[in-house]
């Protein structure tokens, strides 16, 4: 929205020739709500009948030229930044600043993405767009709205990949969750077909002007070791024990509770394979079986924690009487 009618431009610089598509809003809501699930936002756009512009004779290429529902897109490419600041002056009646698309071109941009909108005093959201294109990493252009507008912006962006992010960028990042095929599915079908046996998503999130661009050229692929951990530390009876590990060690007494917690534990196994003393195979079977089940079902590991200080207090007791026994005899 804006205190009144006006158009604006929105620039988009880009590596290669893209694609330009209509999308759907909805799928940064279903994104949102997956995430937020999981673990946590919005487009705004308006644009009038298109015209055809007479075109400059300059070093400048139009590579494409539609009106997309609401959105009047021309993709030009230049390699030269006055030929397209003259052409844009000419034949799109905006004036844009060197410096910044100075700085695209040298780092390889030559395609220019020019989207009309026009905007009131009500505030609205329309139709998303759809950019698709070549690169040798995951970017999306933050520093051409600070050179241009010279003031702060809002960006809220997800970066889905095979791997989590390994690079640092000019955005707080948030938690990274897995998406199965079919959660990707429900975004949009698109990202199936690329992740269709699941990707993570990790959201990022900033608020300023920008002296560098989003750009990510590593992710880490999760190892099936890395998996399993993952498994593992989400499981009741370990984020349990670790949750109280973290948070009771510094308080007195704390260290004691988890000490006879994890005595208890072991106590109890002591006792599922004093059950089979005659039979050792069996008994390290149940001692396994029964820490598996501890740790598989979430309800029982839950019930197995709180069991184990008494049983720890237990354990005490009974190396106490143990030792009293070695003594006296």
């Amino acid at each position: 929205k804006a205190s009144e009618h006006a158009e604006v431009w929105e620039v988009l610089p880009l590596p290669s020739e893209p694609l330009v598509e209509k999308g759907n809003r909805d799928a940064f809501w279903k994104i949102s709500q997956i995430y937020g699930r999981k673990a946590i936002e919005e487009i705004p756009v308006r644009g009038g009948i298109f015209t055809k512009p007479r075109y400059a004779k300059t070093k400048v290429e139009v590579v494409f030229r539609k009106q997309i529902g609401v959105h009047n897109v021309t993709v030009v490419r230049a390699d030269d930044v006055n030929d397209l600041q003259k052409w844009v002056e000419e034949n799109l009646g905006l004036k844009i600043p060197i410096k910044p698309f100075k700085r695209y071109t040298e780092k390889g941009c030559r395609y220019f993405v020019f989207d009309r909108i026009e905007v009131s005093l009500e505030e609205r959201t329309v139709e998303p767009l759809i950019y698709t294109f070549r690169a040798d990493k995951a970017y999306y252009p933050l520093v051409i709205t600070t050179e241009t507008t010279n003031s702060s912006s809002s960006v809220s962006l997800f970066f889905i990949a095979r791997g989590k992010p390994l690079d640092r960028a000019p955005l707080f990042k948030h938690k990274t969750v897995f998406f199965s095929g079919d959660e990707l599915m429900q975004v949009h079908e698109d990202l199936w077909r690329m992740f269709p046996e699941g990707a993570y998503v990790t959201y990022y999130r900033g608020h300023g002007m920008y002296t560098k661009d989003f750009v990510v050229k590593n992710v880490y692929v999760p190892t099936v070791f890395d998996l399993a951990i993952e498994w593992l530390s989400k499981r009741v009876l370990v984020s349990v024990f670790l949750t109280g590990v973290r948070s009771l060690s510094s308080i007195p007494g704390g260290l004691f509770f988890i000490v006879t917690v994890f005595a208890g534990f072991i106590f109890m196994l002591y006792i599922v394979y004093r059950i089979f003393q005659n039979e050792r195979l069996l008994g390290l079977l149940a001692v396994l079986a029964f820490i598996s089940i501890a740790i598989c079902v979430d309800e029982l590991g839950l019930l197995i924690f709180f069991a184990s200080y008494p049983c720890g207090i237990i354990a005490y007791v009974f190396l106490a009487v143990k030792i009293a026994k070695k003594i006296l005899t």
